[in-house]
């Protein structure tokens, strides 16, 4: 009886030690989203073309415009903007107004100081143009694009357009 008890107290240990684990792992995991915020007090135009894949995780061709505060935090809801969607060149055009940011993506666990994961960002990209009032301020292809973003928080990597 001792031995048996002693056996299945060994194993519930390990079970328990196992699932503890797990529960670490995976409570570590989060998501993260990529932007292109205007902080300018004029409207700014967002046109890119994307490589279409359907694996990108950035630029793709599903964007949604949500508003932010001044903090870069995210207050999820939709903004009533058009945004136009070329499915024959996978190209994107917008207008972001003052507060609004062009949400183009997301990965799971990114770190933009990882090298390897900051390879995503442009994986999908061909071309991106932001520009105000005709005036070019951002040109960028698969290139350069990984130097526009910035970390704003763990769940945040974006553009931000200032003035």
């Amino acid at each position: 009886m001792g031995y048996l008890s002693n056996l299945l107290n060994r194993l519930m240990f390990r079970v328990l030690t196992i699932l503890f684990c797990c529960m670490c792992l995976f409570s570590c995991s989060y998501n993260t989203y990529f932007y292109i915020f205007n902080t300018t007090d004029l409207p700014i135009h967002v046109i890119y073309e994307s490589k279409g894949l359907t694996y990108g995780n950035a630029f793709r061709i599903d964007p949604i415009i949500l508003s932010f505060n001044s903090r870069y935090a995210i207050e999820n809801k939709s903004v009533q903007s058009i945004i136009v969607i070329d499915s024959l060149t996978n190209s994107v055009q917008c207008e972001l107004k003052n507060g609004e940011a062009l949400r183009i993506g997301g990965d799971f666990n990114f770190t933009l100081s990882n090298i390897g994961e900051a390879e995503i960002l442009k994986n999908n990209l061909i071309q991106l143009t932001i520009s105000q009032e005709e005036k070019e301020l951002i040109r960028a292809d698969s290139s350069n694009i990984i130097s526009f973003f910035e970390t704003i928080d763990i769940h945040t990597v974006g553009i931000v357009v200032e003035n």
